[in-house]
């Protein structure tokens, strides 16, 4: 008897590939109806939107925000965050959860990115950040509307992939370093605000 035949058989690497290719497969398989329609919509604006979380600071200090006031900022929106979380069960009850969703959308994610598209200030900052933390209102929606028509036994891979697609778009934040070294910090800081603008209202609708 050769001394390898008792050996376990092992996985080749187009093996391992070729499980990695169905998990990634059945994650996606999974995406019907609304599911299928905020995943796409979702992973597109998770692009733009590590874009701005990424060089946001920095644009603020090129301005003229110093240090604690930026702190104070990032405060502020954790403040309105907070009130904004308990306030969503309520609000998607009396207005509805698409209506509540589309409007918080464009509204405190479209508002505040306009008001750092033209920020002169310190003050545009805070406008911004205190109407930005009122979007955590739609999360009950968000939730409720993502799952509705998913059957239970397939929701954790809905999720799985959503934030697999929301993960990948760190990826290509890079992208808006090549354009902070292209245009400088604040022209390329307007534009990637402005380009979130559009993003989160065009999504939005």
């Amino acid at each position: 008897m050769e001394q390898g035949s008792l050996d376990p058989p092992r996985s080749s690497a187009g093996d391992m590939l070729h499980e990695r290719f169905e998990h990634i497969r059945h994650l996606f398989s999974a995406l019907t109806g609304n599911a299928r329609v905020i995943v796409i919509t979702e992973s597109i604006a998770a692009i733009f939107y590590e874009w701005y979380g990424t060089y946001l600071p920095l644009y603020m200090l090129a301005l003229g925000v110093d240090e604690m006031q930026i702190g104070l900022l990032s405060s502020v929106l954790v403040l309105t965050k907070l009130v904004s979380t308990l306030l969503g069960g309520y609000v998607a009850d009396r207005f509805g959860r698409k209506r509540t969703l589309v409007l918080f959308d464009i509204l405190c994610w479209g508002v505040p990115m306009f008001l750092y598209a033209i920020a002169q200030n310190p003050w545009y900052f805070f406008a911004g950040r205190l109407i930005n933390g009122f979007v955590y209102v739609v999360l009950p929606s968000f939730e409720c509307l993502f799952v509705e028509d998913v059957p239970v036994a397939r929701q954790p891979a809905v999720f799985g992939a959503l934030h697999f697609l929301s993960g990948g778009a760190k990826l290509l934040a890079p992208v808006a370093g090549l354009l902070v070294a292209w245009l400088g910090i604040v022209p390329a800081g307007r534009a990637i605000t402005a380009i979130c603008m559009v993003s989160a209202v065009s999504m939005a609708i």
